[in-house]
């Protein structure tokens, strides 16, 4: 007998996940409300900890990111959009720290990339110059060649602000 996927995390309603999991909204952290067979008892704390640094829940057989069964259980409804964490810190669900965010806004607010060498976002050696670049509409823009590193970031950032507004993050 071949086994059926489950269907999408989507077809989860607010009242079936509010009948399991409770929310605390000063730490973000979401709990069994009921005995989940040997494995969970009520008061524990729900979900998993994931290779991206994000919480993941299990929910009737659906793994679900669990900032956005905090949206679901907070606004009533999925989230349409990407959920952006305004700290960048992926496991810190309490809902002050989430918004809506578009692909290019969750983009923007990203920490800069571990392997970046300066470690300054937007900008990269060319040379003994340094130029700063950033990504519109999926295409990288030059913002200009610069005698040092600090000058490229800046000018990083304040095109970063004019492009992104409050989703730009500087490092």
């Amino acid at each position: 007998m071949r086994r059926r996927k489950p269907a999408s995390y989507r077809s989860l309603t607010r009242c079936f996940v509010a009948e399991l999991l409770g929310y605390e909204q000063d730490t973000g952290f979401l709990y069994w409300k009921k005995d989940r067979s040997r494995r969970a008892k009520a008061g524990d704390m729900a979900g998993w900890l994931d290779n991206d640094g994000y919480i993941l829940v299990s929910i009737a057989g659906r793994r679900c990111k669990a900032h956005r069964v905090v949206w679901l259980l907070m606004t009533g409804a999925w989230p349409e959009s990407d959920i952006d964490h305004i700290n960048g810190a992926r496991s810190d669900n309490r809902f002050a720290n989430l918004r809506t965010a578009s692909k290019a806004e969750n983009a923007a607010n990203r920490r800069t990339h571990s392997n970046n060498l300066l470690g300054l976002k937007g900008v990269c050696r060319i040379g003994k110059k340094y130029q700063a670049r950033i990504k519109v509409r999926g295409r990288n823009k030059s913002l200009g060649v610069f005698d040092t590193p600090e000058e490229a970031s800046s000018a990083y950032h304040s095109a970063a602000v004019k492009i992104y507004g409050e989703f730009a993050r500087q490092s």
